[in-house]
């Protein structure tokens, strides 16, 4: 209850006037009221971005939610004004009017940048005129689009990078298959002139120039492949197929033209059919470019054994020359950036199949080339690999990258 009570004198006589109102619920509306304020300032303080209110005459701030607290805390003292200033575009209390938002940088107490995205409204509360401010931390936001722009400005480098790559090297192709049928015709015009010469020395000056230009080519063509696999550009025709097989086929075609050099290519495997699904030219490059490095800087009456094990969804490709393998030829070859380069193709094509390769020298006589690739296990059915390449393409291969 309320009650009010006043007294007057009406005449000689002085009375009282007792008024009691029953304020039930005008109490319970304010408890109502009460709770509503505190559900709402909760509400308000969880919200992320920073909330204030502020005398739009005087200028100062009247109520801060968390958020802005925390904003305004790591501020330097005069920064908080700029929150307040005049430059940033305030919209009135219309229906459907957006607020307008303004970015602003500045430095927190320790001297960092902060990146705030500001924004006001009027408002009339009580017949006075307020402004709600809202303030976001966009720091992060900033960071990111300043990272795709950069990864932007990147790939157009690289873009332009790769074309200037590819058409240089395609540029050093003419000249350099000039030379190489230049060659061919003076074998075959002077071919008995060749083999009756006695000081042979027109032949080691025709072998000098095929050895340097097989080389050349093997550069120009791991350069353009490169480049195209770092630019996402290298095409792939990825289908099933029984990598066993393909890597069996390429040993023993490689096998036939290492007889000179007395080096024997031993391939074995744990099981007869594991099922990828790559591109069977990828695999072949791989094994071929792999199986040069190995046999490049392998001693005469070597033995190079590759062998196939499956492990759950990963099946491990091993290469290696246990004891007859010279690392000091590797370290003193004037073309070894060449054979890296060729390495380094290798390592972007398997990433294209998510695996990965590891060369282990556990000694300066022994060598041991590890590489994983995926395999399907749910995979019964594959393709059988065509003949698409000529038959001199191992034999072109060898010598391009052997090259002994």
């Amino acid at each position: 209850m309320n009650i009010d009570r006043t007294s007057f004198k009406d005449g000689d006589t002085h009375k009282n006037l007792v008024v009691i109102k029953d304020i039930t619920e005008y109490k319970e509306s304010i408890e109502k009221l009460k709770l509503s304020k505190e559900k709402y300032k909760t509400f308000v303080n969880i919200i992320p971005e920073g909330i204030y209110l502020a005398d739009y005459r005087q200028k100062n701030i009247i109520y801060k939610n968390v958020a802005f607290t925390e904003i305004s805390r790591n501020l330097n003292l005069e920064e908080e004004d700029i929150l307040l200033n005049n430059d940033i575009l305030i919209s009135s209390n219309k229906n459907n009017e957006e607020v307008v938002f303004k970015r602003k940088d500045v430095l927190t107490c320790k001297g960092e940048e902060l990146n705030l995205e500001v924004g006001k409204k009027l408002i009339e509360i009580n017949n006075e005129i307020k402004e709600i401010g809202i303030v976001r931390d966009i720091t992060e936001s900033v960071n990111i689009e300043n990272i795709e722009r950069e990864i932007e400005t990147k790939k157009i480098a690289n873009k332009i990078k790769t074309e200037f790559f590819v058409n240089m090297s395609h540029e050093l192709k003419t000249p350099l298959n000039v030379i190489s049928s230049s060659i061919q015709l003076i074998e075959y015009i002077y071919k008995d002139k060749i083999e009756k010469e006695i000081s042979k020395e027109l032949n080691n000056s025709i072998s000098i120039i095929k050895k340097n230009s097989y080389m050349l080519m093997n550069l120009i063509n791991n350069v353009i492949d490169l480049a195209k696999l770092e630019s996402e550009f290298h095409e792939t025709n990825v289908n099933c197929y029984n990598i066993v097989t393909l890597i069996e086929e390429t040993c023993e075609e490689f096998n036939k033209y290492l007889l000179e050099n007395d080096i024997n290519i031993v391939f074995d495997t744990s099981e007869e059919e594991i099922v990828s699904r790559v591109d069977d030219d990828d695999i072949e490059r791989v094994i071929l470019t792999l199986l040069s490095i190995v046999i490049r800087y392998s001693c005469s009456n070597s033995t190079i054994y590759v062998d196939l094990d499956r492990k759950g969804n990963k099946t491990n490709i091993s290469i290696r020359n246990k004891d007859k393998y010279n690392h000091y030829k590797y370290i003193n070859d004037k073309y070894k950036s060449a054979i890296d380069i060729g390495f380094k193709v290798t390592e972007n094509i398997l990433e294209l199949y998510n695996g990965d390769i590891s060369v282990n020298r556990n000694n300066r006589n022994g060598i041991e080339i590890n590489l994983n690739i995926e395999s399907d296990l749910d995979i019964c059915e594959y393709k059988e690999r065509g003949s698409k390449k000529s038959e001199n393409f191992i034999y072109t291969e060898y010598l391009r990258m052997c090259n002994f």
